[in-house]
């Protein structure tokens, strides 16, 4: 149908059928909804799933009609469906259906009914299947929302949508690798979707729309350079999303650890989102149209869009090579097709740049993509459900240690056979069309370079080209036999086969896959052909001839011979036996691979981790880090020592009084209230008794709460229990009273010691009283059983401490006892760690008027002059568990964290109370007021 018939699109005014995008849009959100309320409700919630998925296939199929084939109103032809919000932030939310995006929804309507179908088994032996329905369905409608958008404002919505609801699905294992492969898609999602953002604001600021159609008339004002930023910058957005090489660190991460069924979907539809927010940037917002002056158009089509069709290549080259080189050295089966998923999506950027490329001539090239991006949904989706079905049942996704699964699934071994003869592009099989297609395009491409400049690259692209195919049949046929052929281990060999619900995803895959193979021209008539309208190709040229001839009614409009000629149906003719040498080609290219590759070990080379693109990211972003991170700790730093100048006369003054109060104790008391020596010795040995008395009776306390805990975890029975508690507790007296005696020792052999050494009174009570703490420290930590043994260790030291009196002069006798005891402990305690850091808090208490007062400094300057940094420093870390730029060698521990929370959740309760209780007291005044006036 050509284009000139068309009138225009279909909108409200002319037809209901114009609401169908909002309302496919509409009914997966509202079937997460649904589903939400019925997680308790297993069969029913799975119902409602696939139910939901049905009616937006129907929606979509519906559309097929007014977007292909048109409606007449009025005498008039219109195509293509448009609907708009416009309340919506004031630019309102946008639709509109052309053929290629009703080709990618459909496509992705299709597949997400399967997956949920196979996922009713796959998911009933997992945790949290509610959740994961609800944003698979959120997740469904975000997709289909960037496909069925007319501007790239509504698409960005949607995409960002798209990339939070399918963060859930990526970390829906929780593990610790589940929620790193989450933290690194959402942030390489958020990177994307910033460069988007800054290219459609660009684009904005300088042509006043965001529509997604050809823009050249619009671009006079903006310089060269701006326009190639504007379309870096989007092709950084989407192509992060699509997994291009040196932005694709998240897919072979994300992909392996979410749930199968999600993995099919990640990498069978969610990554053609970004291919095609490319395909709009180059194909559709710089096609080469007529409207222009002549030089503009020149310049857009020999210039900008030259230039960036011929970057679009190499990247593609890049990515298929690379992507195919990593799928290799792979041994888990979700991660080499996690990297084949970056390979393939280099083909397709390869046809979306030989597109660009050769302007006016170049749809072969984009019905190459377009053609290869419904291909590689279906085949990819087979393949992640069929490994996901092998694991299912055995829990395995190492290739290397599975073997002969065919014995035990036969159904899924064929099935995942079809899928890999279609990424290998075998003939038959749905792949073979796309990559026979993107292969005449990158050729065409370097012949019009002939008329030109010759560019041998181009040459290069193509070897490049063929040896990617090499290694993509030399992977995935090493994947089937590892996994299907090979012998099976004993422990595999009385697996259950796959459930219904998975063969049917599986069979339905199938049936597409070997339905376009044998059928290649059908998607180029039905969808692909009538889409080349909208892209400004020359309608006369030789491939859109081959591709799409609209203006024959009634016959075959598509006769690109690819497995046989449309016409005549014969295999005979030149250009299908060159396709099908080609494709030998690739077989015999492939098979020696695995060939030499299984001989010699190559599939387990583990190349070197700098080569990796993953680890030059991460040494840019430590860099980054510390390059930012550095000053700001200097100024911080800086601030807190300016802090502590003024606030450390401050800060001393509680410490100086304690000091004081405690100097004034010993030494002054007795000296002004006339204390003989004798009121003073009988002072200190009442308080002596008073602490011995209160160390055996928090003894026998411990020892008997032990006991009872220990009858409690025997399941004793109360009145036994009490007969039992009451002949342990002669045993815990007796230990008490041992724990006391030797307590005594100590503290007698210390004070004479410290005679000795010619220490006045007043410092030897100090000191033993700090003795009496660390006595209560080693009785009272650790296991109440072994508090007398503990204390047996301590008094061992008595006699080293004795031995040294002759060096004791002008030291701490304390310090040296404890220092003798902690050697002892930490010999006799398992838990060396808890004894060093008591060492350490008992001389810090010995020293507290220096160690203390500087440790307390610091803690006090932190809640009063550095409180705000602190907040919003631990309001940051508690949030997004994640270091601040300004303190990257602090890592917040989980009990930080637990207790942050606390603090959090305990002032709000306490200023609600507070709250209440004033607008109580303003109720309570009011009325005292009010009712005497009455």
């Amino acid at each position: 149908m050509s284009g000139h018939e068309v009138a225009g699109p279909i909108t409200i005014s002319i037809s209901i059928m114009a609401v169908l995008p909002l309302i496919a849009v509409i009914i997966p959100a509202v079937g997460a909804l649904i589903v939400a309320l019925l997680s308790k409700k297993e069969k029913v919630r799975n119902f409602v799933v696939i139910a939901t998925n049905v009616l937006t296939l129907l929606t979509i199929t519906f559309m097929y009609k007014p977007v292909i084939e048109g409606i007449h109103h009025h005498g008039h032809l219109y195509r293509y469906l448009e609907y708009s919000l416009p309340l919506f932030l004031d630019l309102g939310i946008n639709f509109r259906v052309d053929a290629i995006g009703l080709l990618i929804a459909l496509v992705t309507a299709f597949i997400w009914l399967l997956s949920c179908i196979y996922a009713t088994s796959y998911m009933s032996v997992e945790h949290a299947q509610t959740r994961y329905y609800f944003f698979v369905l959120l997740t469904l409608s975000a997709n289909l929302g960037v496909l069925l958008t007319k501007d790239f404002f509504s698409l960005f919505l949607f995409f960002e949508l798209m990339a939070i609801f399918s963060y859930v699905l990526v970390v829906h294992e929780e593990t610790r690798e589940a929620m790193e492969a989450g933290y690194l898609y959402l942030f390489m999602c958020i990177i994307g979707g910033l460069a988007l953002l800054g290219g459609i604001i660009l684009m904005y600021i300088f042509t006043g729309t965001t529509e997604i159609a050809p823009i050249s008339p619009l671009l006079k004002e903006m310089s060269v350079n701006l326009r190639y930023l504007m379309a870096i910058l989007m092709i950084i957005g989407f192509g992060t999303k699509a997994g291009v090489f040196f932005l694709h660190i998240w897919l072979p991460e994300a992909h392996p650890i979410a749930p199968t069924p999600a993995s099919a979907l990640l990498s069978g539809l969610m990554i053609k989102a970004g291919a095609y927010g490319i395909l709009r940037t180059v194909n559709t917002l710089f096609a080469p149209i007529e409207t222009v002056s002549s030089h503009l158009h020149e310049a857009a089509e020999n210039g900008m869009l030259t230039n960036l069709g011929y970057w679009l290549i190499w990247l593609g080259v890049v990515t298929m090579f690379f992507g195919v080189v990593n799928a290799l050295l792979s041994a888990n089966c979700k991660r080499m097709l996690a990297y084949h998923s970056v390979s393939q999506m280099g083909y397709i950027i390869l046809g979306l740049g030989c597109a660009a490329f050769l302007g006016k001539d170049g749809a072969m090239g984009l019905a190459g993509a377009v053609y290869h991006i419904i291909n590689h949904a279906l085949f990819k989706s087979a393949l992640f459900l069929s490994v996901g079905a092998v694991y299912f049942r055995t829990r395995e996704l190492d290739m290397y240690k599975l073997g002969g699964m065919w014995r035990n699934m036969p159904f899924v071994a064929v099935a995942c056979f079809i899928a890999v003869m279609g990424i290998s592009g075998v003939p038959l099989f749905n792949g073979f069309a796309s990559k026979t297609i993107l292969h005449h395009a990158i050729i065409e491409a370097y012949e019009h370079t002939l008329t030109h400049n010759p560019d041998l690259w181009l040459i290069a692209a193509e070897v490049f080209f063929c040896l990617t195919a090499f290694g993509t049949f030399c992977s995935n046929v090493k994947m089937w036999l590892f996994v299907f052929v090979w012998k099976q281990p004993e422990k595999f060999k009385h697996t259950e086969p796959a459930p219904l619900s998975m063969k049917i995803a599986l069979g339905a895959l199938s049936a597409a896959i070997l339905f376009i193979g044998l059928k290649p021209n059908w998607l180029l008539e039905k969808f692909i052909g009538p889409a080349l309208a909208d892209f400004g190709f020359n309608p006369s040229s030789h491939a859109y001839h081959l591709l799409y001839n609209p203006h024959i009614e009634g016959g075959i409009k598509s006769t690109i011979p690819l497995l046989y000629d449309p016409k005549t149906f014969s295999l005979l003719t030149p250009e299908v036996v060159h396709n099908l040498l080609a494709c030998g080609l690739v077989i015999m290219g492939g098979g020696m691979t695995f060939i030499l590759g299984y001989r010699f070990g190559w599939f387990h080379v583990e190349p070197p981790e700098w080569i990796s693109v993953k680890y030059w990211y991460i040494l840019l972003a430590k860099g980054f880090t510390v390059a930012i991170s550095r000053p700001s700790e200097a100024v911080s730093r800086g601030v807190d020592q300016f802090y502590y100048f003024i606030a450390r006369e401050f800060v001393a003054i509680p410490f100086k009084l304690a000091y004081l109060q405690r100097k004034i104790k010993n030494n002054l008391i007795p000296l002004i209230f006339g204390l003989s020596e004798e009121a003073q010795i009988s002072l200190w040995k009442e308080e002596l008794t008073n602490f011995l008395e209160k160390e055996r009776r928090d003894s026998l306390r411990r020892l008997m709460r032990h006991y009872h805990l220990e009858l409690i975890k025997e399941e004793v029975p109360s009145q036994k229990r009490w007969q039992m508690l009451q002949v342990e507790r002669e045993e815990a007296q007796n230990k008490a009273n041992q724990i006391v005696e030797l307590e005594k020792k100590i503290i007698h052999s210390v004070e004479e010691t410290m005679v000795r050494a010619g220490m006045a009174r007043s410092k030897r009570r100090e000191h033993l009283f700090d003795l009496f703490r660390f006595l209560s420290e080693i009785r009272k930590n650790g296991d109440a059983r072994y508090a007398l043994k503990r204390m047996q260790v301590a008094s061992q030291a008595l006699s080293e401490i004795s031995a040294e009196k002759g060096r004791l002069l002008g030291k701490d006798v304390v310090i040296v006892f404890i220092q003798k005891v902690m050697e002892n402990l930490k010999e006799f305690s398992e838990d060396k760690d808890f004894w060093e850091e008591l060492l350490d808090r008992v001389i810090k208490e010995i020293y507290r008027t220096e160690i203390a007062q500087e440790k307390i400094e610091k803690g006090f300057l932190e809640k009063t002059s550095g409180w705000l940094r602190k907040m919003a420093r631990i309001a940051a870390e508690v949030l997004t568990e994640e270091r601040v730029p300004w303190e990257v060698e602090r890592y917040v521990s989980q009990k930080e964290v637990t207790e942050a929370r606390a603090a959090i959740r305990r002032y709000t309760r306490d200023m609600s109370l507070n709250l209440l209780v004033v607008i109580l007291l303003i109720v309570l005044c009011a009325l005292l007021v009010y009712l005497p006036s009455r």
